[in-house]
């Protein structure tokens, strides 16, 4: 039984380190010049996709993880996943823990029982699935385009019971349908940009184009499946500015009390006043409350002040501190899919 485990140890060291290796060739300027015409380069990133889609050697299917006083359960189902979900030591905090990086915990602090959440550019499901542990007669939305992604997010709202509304598209300033550039390889856990003359030019070779729906999230706030927010989450890569533009009359609102936003500064020549500018607009008061480790990109909050409200999180400052339409279904409890 020991030797066993101690092979199964090895065996995952070893996929782990083919896994890094290969993406690194991937990701080279050098190997794509030498390899790109001999379709081996084709080849390599076909085997990436593959890796990324297969469950990790040694790894248990659900990874259980705790952020903010709030545990749930994730499916590890691919190479990318395990990596969000798990360490060398067992399972993470994800997206990050309380000291370095406070957005979830943030998040979860300020969220209330009755609000309405729309975690847009949702990826698995994460951030859906912490807030409906606390959102109990409220509701959850996930905005997410690539339909692995959505697949995996509906699994995971089933796996923590959230009911959840997922709206299979991304946000622009426009409704139809728009290029959209994965980040990396592809496969569950992946990332993308909707592409638009505001994105900056890319270098990551192990990238590729396909065509998602698009729509404002104005329209999609008018659709009798899914309720306006009162508090949103927005991680789109670099396409934010577009995609708070698409929601001017929900941000305008004022039940629409609670933002938050990645400001992708390295993805884009909007400037970042642009985005925190936009907010303010709106009539909230924005505070960058986290700076990446790596790369130009912050999160900020931006929260509406409510007279006489006294509720949790409220803010004393005033300035700032820094032709498809959307395919929608509902995941929950046991049966995982339904109509959104």
């Amino acid at each position: 039984m020991v030797v066993g485990d101690r092979l199964r140890r090895s065996l995952a060291g070893t996929v782990w380190r083919v896994r890094t290796a290969l993406a690194d060739v991937l990701a080279s300027d050098r190997a794509r010049a030498a390899l790109g015409g001999t379709g081996v380069y084709d080849a390599l990133r076909t085997l990436d996709g593959l890796a990324v889609d297969r469950t990790p050697v040694g790894k248990p299917p659900n990874a259980e993880v705790s952020a903010g006083g709030v545990t749930c359960t994730f499916h590890v189902g691919s190479i990318r996943e395990s990596e969000l979900f798990w360490t060398r030591d067992g399972p993470r905090r994800y997206p990050e823990s309380e000291d370095d990086m406070p957005v979830l915990v943030d998040l979860l602090e300020r969220i209330e029982s009755d609000d309405a959440f729309w975690d847009v550019g949702a990826n698995v499901g994460i951030y859906g699935a912490f807030a409906g542990q606390v959102v109990e007669s409220g509701s959850v939305v996930a905005v997410e385009p690539r339909p692995e992604n959505v697949a995996r997010i509906e699994r995971n709202m089933a796996l923590n019971g959230v009911s959840a509304r997922v709206a299979q598209c991304a946000l622009s300033n426009r409704t139809g349908a728009m290029a959209f550039r994965t980040t990396g390889s592809d496969g569950v856990g992946g990332s993308g940009v909707v592409v638009d003359d505001e994105m900056k030019p890319q270098t990551d070779h192990g990238a590729s184009e396909t065509t998602v729906g698009v729509v404002r999230g104005d329209e999609l706030a008018e659709s009798e499946s899914i309720p306006s927010p009162s508090v949103l989450k927005i991680d789109v890569e670099g396409a934010e500015y577009d995609a708070l533009r698409g929601l001017d009359g929900v941000l305008a609102d004022e039940d629409c009390r609670l933002v938050y936003c990645d400001v992708c500064s390295e993805m884009t020549d909007v400037p970042d006043e642009a985005v925190h500018g936009l907010l303010r607009d709106h009539g909230f008061e924005v505070e960058r409350i986290w700076d990446w480790p790596y790369g130009d990109g912050h999160y900020v909050r931006a929260e509406k002040r409510r007279q006489g409200d006294g509720w949790p999180g409220q803010s004393s400052g005033g300035q700032d501190s820094s032709d498809r339409g959307p395919v929608t279904n509902e995941t929950g409890g046991a049966t995982g899919r339904g109509q959104s």
